[in-house]
């Protein structure tokens, strides 16, 4: 290895002896100068500038005398573009406008050449725009107001104008409210156009307006008095439904001045979204009709502004309402989803989502998205609504759940999930709860996914410590845990069960005040929750002699398995497929009463009969519904009604109870009462 300087000739002489004879040989050795390398050139670039939304692209090149292999990188490059190989592409967002300084160096493996230039992303104005509105309707001699609104993705200040006003009308910019009181010889059709500029761009906005004849002759019939109520009582002032609810339709019919009693033929409701719905007649009293209707369960139901069509004396008078039609958000069986992850993964896990969100219009097409896990855990994937999950390592995540109905409204919820690939205790199948549903618990059981499954043994649901049937007592030798009148279980009360009620840390043993946390009632020596058969850390064994049952890690469980009952089994269905759909709460606190709405949807496969629901809110009150019949596939809506005085604003748990002498299904929701 000659060093630096050392060019030329060099004689070097080999000689080879056996001890008496030699023999040599020179041979010469050249050292050539060393070839000088020559740095790449990088071809020029230049400056360069894109608006905001398009898209700018270009490449970087260079050449090398010495023809070796170049590699092109570059620094400074921003968030919203790309440098890949020798490629440049820039996608600004609209709120990206400014300078950026990059770098793009080509390099030869020896030397390298650079070139710095500025990037200009140019702001773009974007237009305002209005938010949509449907026509108007006025019966003349009434006010009719309304506003409009437009935004602005760049932030703007807007100014609002209004052309073709009618003479009986103004519109007010500042507000952006539009007012006028039209006459009976203003009865027609007009079309108003409003504008809205942000100093570069403008867009308008053409509202139809519909002036109704009052029919104030002395001749005509005329409609007075017209409410809208909730409930049917025609009690409570409406102001607002979801699809699917009943709206309940009261109103005066006036003919030369003379109340009327029986000269309504029909009623019909023209939604604002173009649907229409004919009305069922209640009844007449004291010249007031009474009529109600069913908001239909389809997209044209929905809107703020319908059409009242009343059909008397030969003619049809329309009267237009200003209501929202709403409408029903999907909703998930949040505690049926968690139930579904109360086990510890250890490898492939696939189950079908459209178990566990319904919603009354789109039934079952609903469109599910996941997100928040870590990947280094798991992965999921979702096709359809077939959820498949994939265990990658060891650990703890969790998985955020969304599903949108065809509206785009949603609903969400968060799981926990645990996974462990070498589960050589006692593992979740043989924790004693029942995790495949197939009506027994699982003590020593590899199949507890699959609830056909024959591997457990023989201990029934109703013998398993738990409170089945919500009576209070816990099932330990229970025939009939199904119903709550019955009085076949042991003593032992829900705060003796061995389960920590009152998450205070200690198993409830002999604890007459499980409900709070802060109670003292507890013997000293009771089982700590690490001792209690849950596996608390979710590493995947059951806590039985587990001093570190907080840490994921530990190795402190028992191997032994849990003892093995031999009470007889018991065929006990599963009522996971009556639905409770929706709940909603459809009053407010200003009234003497807060109603709920509670939606049902049976898909057991049979029909109920003499079904009641009792809701409760706890520690306030509880109410029960009359007896229904629900057949199979078929939807109901229950109405239970809370004293407003024991409620104060808040989120509160709602426990629904729908029981029959067959079935019994108990499910929480939240209830967001407002002031």
């Amino acid at each position: 290895n000659p060093p630096a300087g050392s060019a030329g000739s060099y004689a070097v002489t080999f000689i080879v002896s056996d001890g008496t004879i030699t023999d040599a040989e020179t041979i010469t050795i050249f050292v050539l100068p060393a070839q000088q390398n020559n740095a790449p050139v990088l071809e020029p670039i230049g400056d360069k500038q894109v608006d905001e939304g398009a898209t700018l692209s270009f490449q970087v090149s260079a050449t090398d005398a010495d023809g070796d292999a170049l590699t092109y990188t570059a620094s400074g490059v921003p968030a919203f573009a790309t440098f890949t190989g020798q490629t440049f592409t820039a996608q600004p967002g609209f709120f990206d406008a400014g300078t950026y300084t990059i770098t793009f160096t080509v390099s030869d493996g020896k030397a390298t050449d650079s070139e710095t230039i500025t990037l200009s992303v140019n702001n773009v104005n974007r237009a305002p725009v209005f938010t949509p509105l449907s026509d108007r309707y006025v019966v003349a001699g009434n006010q009719i107001t309304f506003s409009v609104l437009a935004t602005d993705a760049d932030g703007d200040a807007l100014t609002y104008a209004a052309l073709n006003l009618p003479s009986w009308a103004s519109f007010d910019a500042q507000t952006r409210t539009f007012t006028g009181t039209p006459q009976e010889s203003d009865v027609g059709d007009y079309s108003v156009t409003f504008t809205v500029n942000d100093g570069l761009a403008s867009s308008n906005l053409i509202v139809p307006i519909h002036v109704l004849s009052s029919g104030s002759g002395s001749n005509n019939p005329q409609v007075s008095g017209l409410n809208i109520f909730e409930d049917a009582a025609f009690s409570q002032i409406a102001t607002q439904f979801n699809r699917g609810e009943t709206m309940y339709i009261s109103f005066m019919l006036t003919n030369n001045g003379a109340l009327t009693q029986d000269a309504v033929d029909a009623l019909r409701v023209q939604f604002e979204g173009g649907a229409v719905a004919t009305a069922t007649h209640i009844s007449n009293n004291n010249g007031i009709y009474y009529y109600a209707v069913d908001v239909p369960l389809v997209d044209a139901a929905l809107g703020d502004v319908h059409i009242i069509e009343i059909d008397a004396f030969n003619q049809t008078m329309q009267q237009p309402i200003q209501l929202p039609i709403l409408n029903n958000v999907p909703v998930m069986d949040k505690l049926a989803l968690d139930a579904q992850f109360n086990q510890t993964l250890a490898d492939q896990y696939i189950f079908d989502l459209a178990l566990f969100a319904s919603d009354v219009e789109d039934a079952n097409n609903l469109n599910w998205f996941v997100s928040g896990y870590d990947t280094d855990v798991i992965t999921v994937d979702i096709s359809g609504t077939l959820a498949t999950i994939l265990v990658q390592g060891d650990g703890a995540t969790q998985i955020f759940f969304q599903v949108f109905d065809s509206e785009g409204d949603r609903d969400t919820h968060t799981v926990q999930v645990r996974t462990n690939t070498s589960q050589d205790h006692i593992f979740q199948c043989s924790d004693g709860i029942d995790n495949d549903n197939d009506g027994l618990v699982d003590l020593s059981d590899p199949d507890c996914d699959g609830g056909n499954d024959d591997s457990e043994h023989t201990l029934a649901q109703c013998n398993d410590g738990v409170d089945n049937d919500g009576d209070g007592l816990v099932d330990l030798a229970d025939p009939d845990c199904d119903h709550l009148t019955d009085n076949d279980e042991s003593s032992t009360i829900e705060c003796s069960d061995g389960i920590d009620n009152d998450q205070d840390g200690l198993v409830d043993l002999a604890d007459p005040d499980c409900s709070s946390s802060t109670d003292d009632s507890e013997e000293p020596t009771v089982l700590s929750q690490c001792n209690d058969g849950i596996d608390n850390d979710g590493d995947g064994f059951t806590d039985i002699y587990d001093e570190d049952c907080s840490s994921f890690g530990d190795d402190s469980e028992t191997p032994e398995e849990i003892p093995v009952s031999q009470e007889p089994a018991h065929d006990l269905r599963g009522h996971d497929a009556l639905y409770i759909t929706s709940t909603a709460l459809i009053s407010d606190l200003n009234k003497d009463e807060v109603l709920v709405a509670i939606s049902l949807e049976n898909e057991l496969g049979f029909d109920l009969e003499d079904v009641d629901v009792t809701a409760y809110i706890d520690g306030i009150d509880w109410k029960k519904s009359g007896k229904f019949d629900l057949d199979d596939g078929d939807q109901t809506t229950i109405r239970v009604q809370f004293d407003s005085r024991d409620l104060t604003p808040g989120v509160y748990d709602l426990g629904i109870i729908v029981q029959n002498d067959d079935i019994r299904r108990v499910v929480w929701r939240d209830l967001r009462v407002q002031g």
